[in-house]
């Protein structure tokens, strides 16, 4: 009974006898190192460590460590190895004293436990970090620079325009970078949002191109029909897709050469097409191409930055519009013709406007009334940025660091829009201001303002707030986003 017992385990089990052989084995163990449990028995554990082979130190190393571990038996030590094989190639053993009977010296018990799901978890980790690490290092060091020159030196206007160019340059690379980031924790996460509607696909593809053509060192080619039927897509998650083909082309496209955008009608959806004439793909690897962190290993493309991320959240936000991506390639030096495919949309009965819709599209061409906005983060930069993106625009902004001066605030002045970090330090957190602002001040909007990945708006409306605004966000996302609160001035006239 107490056999069938070890041998359900899930962890391999052996004990080892006072001399150090190996008294028994159960199934599991042999399983995890390949070894019919019968011809463990009377084996030296040394023979076996050696026999099962590993990568991850040399054998000195890891009998070294073995033999450490045996002067803790008390404390319940472990050694890890990296199996020169797979399904299992990451193990821990553990290992206990076993009271030996009074003609014989204690035993040592040894769990073995598959951890390759977990090791893998911490290389990819590992990977992620680096690769954020990588990624920020140039376009910060290149915004460090430009900002200490201005503010240290003389410069002539030309040279000052320049650096402040590049600093635009920079800021909207870096801000490309941190969404490719935060986008790979959201689908690791499942809360990867798109917001499908009737999209007409050639207003966007003109609109990133015109971006696009800003990179002079490549000629892009637009290549559209006199009509496409509209899709259904989410717009700003398929100008995100386009944008990170396109600067993938432009990656792996040496200069002087053309790149082509098109877009084509087939049977129940459109395709849109960006080919170039680079680099090019082997074709091995072509199946793996849009899989996370990987990057084609060619002495070409070595010192070109990137992730590896961006083809991986190409293929998640296209299949979350229920499309399909692809692509194709002859080889190296041929270039590459990547693809992805959206859905018509169905015919659309469109009602008449309401009067919300009517005094949203009054407010953006009449001119709306200004808000009064109250920052709350307990990062004083932000709300110095926010005030200084918001004025231009006749809001009104105030700027406090904690909740309760939040609070303090709304109880002695009128505010129309309260902006807020969820974290503030040790004090009252953006939950409970959300909550206290709903339960006190219900005209007023809350926005949370958060760069983490794990908040829905279905969550942050339970919680009383009226929106979430992901961080880092772009000047027009917050302008697009009041603009939907503030009324016109005939109506608030009225």
């Amino acid at each position: 009974m107490l056999e069938r017992l070890a041998d359900s385990m899930i962890d391999g089990l052996v004990l080892l006898d006072d001399e150090r052989r190996i008294a028994y084995a159960n199934r599991r163990a042999g399983d995890i190192l390949r070894i019919e449990p019968a011809s463990l028995i009377g084996r030296r554990a040394q023979e076996i460590l050696a026999e099962v082979g590993y990568v991850s130190d040399s054998a000195s190393v890891v009998w070294a460590t073995w033999t450490e571990a045996l002067t803790r038996l008390d404390e319940g030590p472990s050694v890890d190895l990296r199996l020169a094989w797979t399904p299992h190639p990451d193990v821990r053993l553990r290992l206990f004293r076993v009271p030996g009977g009074p003609d014989a010296g204690d035993g040592i018990g040894m769990v073995i436990q598959d951890v390759s799901v977990e090791r893998q978890a911490a290389r990819t980790q590992d990977e992620f970090v680096s690769g954020v690490c990588h990624e920020l290092a140039s376009p910060a060091t290149n915004l460090v620079a430009c900002a200490e020159m201005l503010c240290s030196q003389v410069n002539s206007e030309p040279e000052r325009q320049q650096m402040l160019g590049s600093m635009v340059r920079e800021s909207h690379r870096l801000l490309a970078i941190i969404r490719d980031f935060v986008d790979v924790q959201r689908m690791q996460h499942g809360r990867l949002e798109v917001h499908v509607r009737p999209t007409d696909l050639r207003v966007l593809m003109q609109h990133v191109a015109d971006i696009a053509r800003t990179d002079l060192a490549h000629y892009l080619v637009v290549t559209l029909p006199d009509h496409l039927p509209l899709v259904q897509a989410d717009p700003e998650r398929v100008q995100q897709v386009l944008a990170n083909l396109i600067s993938n082309a432009q990656k792996y496209t040496p200069e002087g050469r053309q790149i082509e955008l098109s877009a084509q009608l087939l049977e129940n959806n459109v395709e849109v097409t960006v080919a170039d004439h680079g680099l090019g793909i082997p074709k091995d690897s072509l199946d793996r191409l849009f899989d996370r962190y990987y990057r084609v290993d060619t002495a070409d493309r070595r010192n070109i930055r990137g992730s590896g991320l961006g083809l991986a959240i190409v293929k998640e936000l296209v299949a979350a519009q229920l499309g399909e991506v692809g692509v194709s390639s002859d080889g190296l030096g041929t270039g590459a013709r990547f693809w992805f495919r959206l859905p018509l949309a169905a015919a659309v009965d469109v009602p008449e406007p309401t009067l919300p819709a009517l005094v949203r599209l009054l407010s953006a061409s009449a001119g709306a009334e200004p808000l009064r906005v109250l920052s709350v983060d307990d990062d004083r930069a932000v709300g110095a940025a926010l005030a200084r993106v918001l004025r231009p625009e006749g809001h009104h902004v105030t700027a406090v660091s904690s909740g309760e001066e939040a609070l303090r605030r709304l109880a002695e002045t009128l505010f129309d829009v309260v902006i807020s970090d969820l974290g503030l330090g040790g004090g009252m957190d953006g939950w409970e201001l959300a909550r206290c602002v709903h339960a006190d001040w219900p005209h007023v909007r809350f926005v949370l303002s958060t760069g983490s990945v794990s908040i829905s708006e279905l969550e942050a409306h339970r919680h009383g707030a009226d929106a979430v605004l992901a961080k880092p966000y772009r000047p027009e996302d917050l302008r697009r986003l009041l603009l939907s609160y503030a009324a016109p001035r005939w109506a608030k006239t009225a």
